[in-house]
């Protein structure tokens, strides 16, 4: 569950709720009906292979988000 990967990364403590799409994304934002994520055909059709685990993808982002948040806040009066 990718949510509990993100919330176990970044140390957080808040719970995992379930939000209806319309909440949030709002109204009349437009996306696929079903995503069914799969590397699959992305394999067969270029032998495509991921080389960086999931769970070094969202520790990355966070790392990065975390910086960006500190930088910002360093430069604040």
């Amino acid at each position: 569950d990718l949510a509990a990967l993100v919330k176990d990364q970044v140390g957080s403590r808040s719970p995992i709720r379930a939000v209806p799409f319309q909440q949030a994304m709002g109204s009349g934002f437009e996306d696929l009906s079903q995503r069914r994520p799969s590397l699959e055909r992305l394999r067969s059709v270029i032998e495509f292979e991921p080389k960086i685990p999931l769970s070094r993808t969202v520790q990355d982002v966070a790392d990065a988000l975390r910086l960006s948040r500190i930088g910002a806040e360093a430069g604040k009066p």
